[in-house]
């Protein structure tokens, strides 16, 4: 029994020694009606990680977000994040932001992407950031 409670101190301290993040939020908005986007999602520029917003409000919140190599970036004061923003069928945004100790809401307005239909799409190639190219 004594054995179980001090394991379980041991966990309760090291939860309390690990870095604890500022709170970011960032709402995604379509720029011409102002509503939420619920299908938009956030990382980190360099990051290759997307994590998808709430789809009711349109916000993504947390105190983190994971570089490419695997290791996290936790939000800490005057840090400057640089977010990629992206949603289907709206241009993509990358926005900076310092973190504050308080009142970290990033509101990100997003364009629709205009596409002409009325000329033939035949032999356009759309890539993403992600494919990969075979020829």
């Amino acid at each position: 029994m004594s054995v179980l409670l001090l394991s379980s101190l041991w966990i309760g301290a090291a939860k309390a020694d690990e870095p604890q993040g500022i709170q970011v939020t960032i709402q995604v908005l379509d720029a011409a009606t102002g509503a939420p986007i619920p299908t938009a999602s956030v990382g980190l520029v360099e990051g290759e990680d997307r994590y998808r917003v709430n789809h009711e409000t349109g916000q993504w919140i947390g105190s983190g977000l994971y570089r490419a190599d695997g290791s996290e970036l936790v939000f800490v004061r005057d840090a400057e994040i640089a977010i990629e923003v992206l949603a289907p069928g709206y241009e993509q945004r990358r926005i900076s932001h310092t973190v504050h100790k308080r009142r970290n809401t990033v509101e990100v307005e997003l364009q629709q992407v205009q596409i002409d239909t009325s000329s033939s799409l035949e032999g356009v190639r759309i890539n993403f950031k992600h494919d990969k190219l075979l020829d």
